[in-house]
C-alpha cells in the first residue's frame, strides 16, 4: 500500500463504524416509531369503541 496502510485501514474502520452506527440508529428509531404507532392505534380503537356505543 506504499506506506499508506495505516491511513487506508483506519479510514476503512471509521467507515464501517459509521455505517454500523447508522444502521443501529435506524433500527432503534423504527422500533420506537412502530411502538408509538401501535399505541396510537390502540388509543384510536378505544375512542372509536366509545363512540359506537353512544
Amino acid at each position: 500500500m506504499g506506506g499508506h496502510a495505516a491511513f487506508v485501514w483506519l479510514s476503512f474502520a471509521v467507515a464501517v463504524a459509521l455505517l454500523l452506527g447508522l444502521a443501529l440508529q435506524s433500527r432503534l428509531g423504527m422500533k420506537a416509531a412502530e411502538r408509538e404507532h401501535a399505541e396510537a392505534r390502540q388509543e384510536a380503537g378505544r375512542d372509536n369503541e366509545g363512540r359506537r356505543g353512544a
